[in-house]
């Protein structure tokens, strides 16, 4: 029989990086198809435009395979602590505390660069369509859309860029809780900047607002693209408060790392179900518990038992040497008082 050939193994920290990055270059092709209808190129700047577009997405598809991958000296120090302590999608068996700390810490840097790396990405991309726009000059207004549509995408590509790898990191993250609390470790805290995600996206909110107000009341030959930009302008609203609702749950994210050391056992509040499971597990560690002292008071009984058992036989023994040793008494007694009749006699 005939061995097959290993499969290398694609690395976490690649496999957490993969949906962000196709997330970016979807942002980033629609951010192109927004540029080429507001900026009318010729036929050779809109191929020119295009080719860019194509060459920058692979450009930034190969950075990102080869920081996270670990096929190259290139690679982040987070995704190689990943890569060694996660193994198909668990922690690998015998980790110390130290590294699961290690590893939670490592994923909330890495998914910070997951953020700096889409925002910046579409920032960059939306520079280089103003200067591409800068040098064809036609309507001045165009400038201002391409910002407006730059603004928008980048929200986008960030917004998402921290909910992919949360998502997929969500069950690592209760692992390194479970194992933590058990070896009664309180890892350090590490906060994320949802806050900031959430203000970035308030002040787009109201510079999006602002600009379509103004083409709308300044522009009335710009009434087309208002109902486009209004469209993307309503998909940002959706965004906001998608990621307002998930707000909370970036919060639980964090908390599973929050051990309070104390008389009691830690308690995480995740949700309901993770809430009546915590409750009946604090239920049955109670019963066991008292299933503990019981066993232990049945054990000292039995044991007490078993020496009055053998106190009794002891006693038993003695009373059964002093019921022969009188029968044999009585027997000579009754010889005794027998020969002294006959003796009497003679």
């Amino acid at each position: 029989m005939i061995d097959k050939p290993m499969r290398p193994e694609i690395s976490y920290s690649f496999r957490l990086a993969a949906p962000v990055v196709v997330w970016v270059v979807l942002c980033i092709a629609f951010m192109s198809v927004v540029v080429l209808h507001i900026c009318h190129f010729n036929q050779a700047d809109s191929t020119n435009f295009s080719l860019f577009t194509l060459i920058y997405a692979v450009i930034i598809s190969i950075i990102v395979f080869f920081r996270t991958s670990g096929v190259s000296p290139l690679v982040l120090s987070e995704a190689k602590v990943l890569t060694a302590n996660i193994k198909n999608g668990a922690l690998m068996p015998g980790i110390k505390p130290e590294h699961v700390s290690e590893t939670f810490h490592s994923f909330c840097r890495y998914s910070r660069k997951c953020f700096q790396f889409s925002i910046t990405s579409t920032l960059l991309f939306t520079l280089v369509a103003l200067i591409w726009r800068a040098a064809h000059p036609d309507n001045s207004l165009d400038l201002l859309m391409i910002v407006i549509a730059g603004g928008i995408v980048a929200t986008l590509a960030s917004g998402f860029s921290i909910f992919l790898p949360q998502l997929q990191f969500f069950p690592i993250a209760k692992q390194c809780r479970d194992f933590l609390s058990t070896k009664g470790r309180c890892p350090i805290e590490s906060g994320f900047q949802s806050i900031r995600v959430k203000f970035l996206f308030i002040i787009l909110f109201l510079l999006d607002a602002l600009a379509l107000f103004f083409l709308a009341g300044y522009a009335p030959e710009m009434a087309g693209f208002n109902i486009f930009f209004t469209g993307i302008f309503m998909i940002l609203f959706v965004t906001l408060l998608l990621l307002m609702y998930l707000e909370k749950s970036f919060k639980d994210f964090f908390s599973l790392t929050k051990i309070d050391i104390g008389d009691e056992l830690p308690i995480f509040s995740t949700g309901s179900l993770d809430k009546e499971f915590i409750n009946l597990t604090k239920f049955l560690n109670e019963i066991s518990i008292q299933l503990y002292f019981f066993k232990e008071k049945t054990r000292s009984s039995e044991k007490e038992m078993v020496k009055r058992m053998e106190e009794l036989e002891k006693f038993f023994d003695l009373t059964i040497e002093r019921e022969e040793r009188m029968i044999e008494l009585k027997k000579e007694n009754a010889r005794l008082k027998q020969k002294l009749e006959t003796m009497q006699e003679k």
